[in-house]
């Protein structure tokens, strides 16, 4: 009977160690206000560098500090006949020194921002065993939301796009393995660099879409 009343106790800690984390829905794209678009024969593009701190609020983390940059997509397809088909793989990003990153899932990229449970129950275990133990199976529990939130909020594989509907999440890219992984040089790289996507259409192939960001927000 004791045992039971320790694991309640110790489970009491969980939402407290597990920081509370609430996934957020993935904001909305007003085209018409969006500075890079472009419209191809009926065929909506709209993205968004994720590059301030406040558009990252949307990933309860920061992630721009450990090298990503999230550049959320926007395909509207507004013809009558003319099915769309998006493979995020398609889209690229190219830095202003000529260097295409890497993209990532949204699963590596929660990775990076995990809880080790093991750490975190032996530290707050010295103090008492029980609180540990729920801090322990709190972590557990942060790191399988922020899985899940990050893989949600990515744009799915062959997403076919029909006559008035859209497809709208994000792709995620991460600077070179071998380079610097601070905030400053995702936006020292972002400025001038080119974002390019690539949507196929049945009938007239692939249509091109190319976007400078002459800028950044931040």
């Amino acid at each position: 009977m004791m045992k039971k009343r320790n694991a309640g106790f110790a489970c009491a800690f969980v939402p407290l160690a597990a920081g509370c984390y609430s996934p957020q829905a993935i904001p909305v794209i007003n085209y018409d206000s969006v500075s890079l678009k472009q419209d191809i024969d009926g065929c909506r593009v709209a993205i968004e560098p994720y590059d301030t701190s406040k558009e990252c609020n949307v990933f309860n983390n920061d992630v721009r500090a450990r090298g990503y940059l999230p550049i959320q997509v926007y395909i509207q397809n507004c013809n009558d006949l003319e099915e769309l088909i998006f493979n995020p793989e398609a889209v690229s990003f190219i830095d202003n020194t000529g260097i295409n990153w890497q993209q990532v899932n949204g699963m590596r990229m929660a990775q990076s921002f995990h809880r080790i449970p093991e750490v975190e129950g032996l530290a707050i275990g010295v103090i008492s065993p029980i609180m540990g133990l729920g801090f322990a199976m709190g972590a557990r529990d942060y790191n399988t939301r922020i899985d899940a939130d990050y893989a949600s909020k990515q744009v799915k594989e062959q997403e076919l796009i029909i006559p008035g509907s859209n497809v709208n999440g994000f792709v995620y890219f991460r600077v070179p393995e071998e380079d610097d992984k601070s905030k400053s040089e995702v936006l020292k790289r972002l400025k001038n660099g080119t974002i390019e996507v690539e949507v196929f259409e049945r009938e007239e192939g692939t249509k091109r879409f190319s976007f400078l960001v002459e800028a950044n927000k931040e």
